[in-house]
């Protein structure tokens, strides 16, 4: 099973006595109904019949993601030492106040603040959700009526889609903010009674006259959110305090207040704990970062209560009849089962000796998780899509690059000698395919051995020498790793004693020393001759004399050094 963020940036944690410290807790609301729609071909039905098209509620699957949420945030405050949460803010939106809700039953919290400086962007892309004629809840605007990415690098303030004449739109996206957002006097009266009726926002968004045609942009998003949670925190210095949002603007203020790129894989429900003494805070310095991005405990409920988090059999099945697709209409989720399932076709075809189709249909898995930007959520984007751990992806990266390097010495060994000595041949894309996989799992034997094999081809006995010892010391039990090491080894010394035995038959160990000089010293001409051409010309002589006597004296290696790793595992 796969380690969540949190398991990494916990291992080992000691709490730290910070008494003055103040928690900021990060929580994304659950599930929504209207993308529940959306996502079962039904959303522009849902826009069509709701009364307030953009404040939806939790779907019953994002209420179950909000219960698993506040049990998950106990559970690593409780591990960690850090104090349980005293107040709780939220976003005016009812899919936050309903996930609020449940923290607040979760600790005994009894009234929540409603702080509109916490709600949704007001972007174009949002009102395209509900506010456009054919609106289907999709970020962005349905087809027909989206954002073209041709024009996403455009003044954001400034309509990007298509032109909508106003009678056609909703008219609350004229009046915005004001109409949009409700008080937190409407909350209580709707019937949510721990909202605290006369809760104060500290960004008065209400008045900042957001509507159509007139879009907030991303700075004044990020700029509203530092100063909710910096605020908040200094007015409860050595609380914890849990800020409920949405999920562009928590992962803009766990950005901003960190510094530091977000990990994690994000999603709905998603949870951030950051920790500040109250001069950090006031200062601006960055905060230190407990828990980044974890939704693992909503994972499960994804797309509803009987969905489990591992790739079924009938995922799996599904892999086949997406296997065609282009990249760009597949889900993050069905690129990691495409994926998968490509690499599975490759096993196969590797199997069944057709070393170039599985070689292919190894790449075609890799380009499905190649980029961690498939991976992430975009700044300007509340993707509805449910995204798979990033540890996941990386998992499955590296046994695609880990088998197309198998393949390619499969197919090196079927080529000439001089192609295997070649960069661009198939030994050196298993060296690099090795190498790119070793970035993501240095402590697999398998490809340290990969990659030794590979510069063993490419006659590069020393580098082979030094993945095949790391091979050896990581599998020290494994007979081939053992025997190819020996042969490496072997290697390296014939290749020692060949110019020891040239530099003995030019009988002249100036030669020898002209043919070595370094790149410093080739710069400056040398005593004894007229000029530096005359000296070039000198070296290359030497060097040309002193590989003829190599060639001359070297033995043959023996033929079974070009056999591939016929027992490989994939």
């Amino acid at each position: 099973m796969c380690l969540s963020w949190s398991t990494w940036c916990f291992a080992g944690l000691q709490p730290k006595s910070f008494s003055r410290a103040s928690c900021i807790v990060l929580l994304r609301h659950g599930e929504r109904e209207d993308y529940m729609a959306e996502k079962a071909g039904k959303g522009a039905d849902w826009i069509a019949t709701a009364t307030r098209p953009w404040d939806p509620p939790l779907a019953a699957n994002g209420r179950l993601q909000a219960a698993a949420a506040a049990a998950r945030l106990r559970q690593v405050l409780q591990g960690a030492g850090i104090p349980l949460p005293t107040q709780i803010f939220t976003s005016p939106l009812v899919r936050c106040v309903e996930t609020a809700d449940f923290v607040a039953k979760e600790f005994g919290v009894s009234s929540l603040q409603v702080e509109n400086g916490l709600a949704e962007s007001i972007y174009e892309a949002w009102m395209r959700q509900w506010a456009v004629p054919g609106a289907n809840s999709k970020w962005g605007g349905p087809p027909g009526c989206a954002i073209p990415q041709e024009r996403q690098g455009m003044d954001p303030r400034r309509l990007r889609g298509p032109e909508v004449p106003h009678p056609e739109l909703r008219p609350e996206a004229l009046s915005g903010t004001e109409t949009l957002l409700s008080t937190a006097a409407d909350l209580q009266k709707a019937g949510w009674s721990r909202v605290d009726g006369k809760s104060q926002s500290i960004v008065p968004l209400h008045d900042k006259g957001y509507c159509w045609d007139n879009f907030e942009i991303h700075e004044e998003v990020v700029e509203r959110l530092l100063s909710v949670a910096r605020r908040r925190a200094l007015e409860h210095v050595g609380e914890t305090v849990v800020l409920v949002s949405h999920g562009g603007p928590t992962t803009y203020a766990l950005r901003a207040l960190s510094r530091q790129k977000p990990k994690g894989e994000g999603g709905m429900t998603a949870l951030s704990i950051l920790r500040a003494l109250p001069d950090d805070i006031e200062s601006g310095r960055p905060w230190e970062v407990l828990l980044s991005n974890d939704a693992s405990h909503g994972q499960a409920f994804a797309h509803g209560e009987e969905t489990k988090i591992c790739v079924s059999q009938s995922a799996m099945s599904d892999a086949s009849s997406l296997f065609d697709r282009p990249k760009w209409e597949l889900t993050p989720v069905q690129q990691i089962t495409v994926a998968a399932h490509a690499r599975e076709l490759g096993n196969e075809q590797l199997r069944a000796g057709k070393h170039e189709e599985a070689f292919q249909l190894y790449k075609k898995a890799l380009f499905l998780v190649e980029f961690d930007e498939d991976f992430q959520e975009n700044d300007e984007d509340e993707d509805p899509r449910p995204l798979p751990p990033l540890q996941e992806v990386y998992a499955e990266r590296e046994r695609c690059l880990g088998n197309i390097a198998a393949s390619a010495l499969l197919l090196a060994s079927a080529s000439s000698e001089e192609e295997r000595k070649r960069e661009e041949g198939f030994a050196g894309k298993a060296k690099r395919y090795s190498d790119r996989a070793l970035r993501l799992n240095a402590g697999s034997a398998k490809l340290w051995f990969r990659k030794g094999r590979a510069e063993m081809m490419m006659t590069d006995f020393t580098a082979a020498l030094k993945s095949l010892t790391e091979a050896v010391r990581l599998a020290p039990a494994d007979p081939e790793v053992r025997k190819y090491w020996e042969e490496a080894k072997s290697a390296c010394k014939l290749a020692e004693g060949s110019h020891r035995a040239a530099v003995k038959a030019m009988g002249s160990s100036a030669l020898w020393q002209d043919a070595q000089v370094d790149r410093r010293s080739e710069a400056k001409p040398q005593k004894g001759y007229e000029s530096e051409q005359e000296r070039a010309a000198q070296i290359e002589y030497n060097k040309r004399q002193l590989l003829f006597h190599i060639e001359r004296n070297k033995k043959k290696p023996d033929d079974d050094e070009d056999d591939c790793d016929q027992n490989t595992e994939l």
